[in-house]
């Protein structure tokens, strides 16, 4: 049974007795594509899921407990969640430009579609 060690905005860690499981909250919910592990001594699995253009994306990864200290796994599980602080900081610039343009005199049709698109992801 997984338990919850620390979840942040965008990602969450979990304790599943071997593993510890960092999950990106964003791509939680798309269709699962597949797993891949690694090769090495430090053998961690990887989720991907597909994300909607076709592409894929690590959703999920697994880590040995036995293997990695906590402190360097709540590391890592920062390390995810400023990704995607850093790409909303960038996503809201670019809104606030294309609001911007708006106002300048474009109409409403021409950024429309983008924020639809970056509105749905954050």
């Amino acid at each position: 049974m997984r338990r919850v060690v620390r979840e942040l905005e965008y990602a969450v860690l979990y304790d599943d007795g071997y593993y510890w499981i960092i999950e990106d909250k964003i791509f939680r919910n798309l269709p699962f594509k597949r797993q891949a592990q690694t090769k090495t001594a430090l053998e961690m699995i990887f989720d991907f899921v597909e994300l909607p253009g076709g592409g894929e994306a690590i959703a999920r990864v697994y880590i040995p407990k036995e293997a990695v200290e906590i402190e360097k796994v709540l590391a890592d599980l920062e390390r995810w969640n400023k990704q995607w602080l850093k790409k909303k900081a960038e996503v809201e610039a670019l809104l606030a430009l294309l609001q911007g343009q708006q106002q300048e005199g474009e109409t409403e049709e021409d950024t429309g579609d983008w924020e639809s698109v970056l509105k749905k992801y954050f």
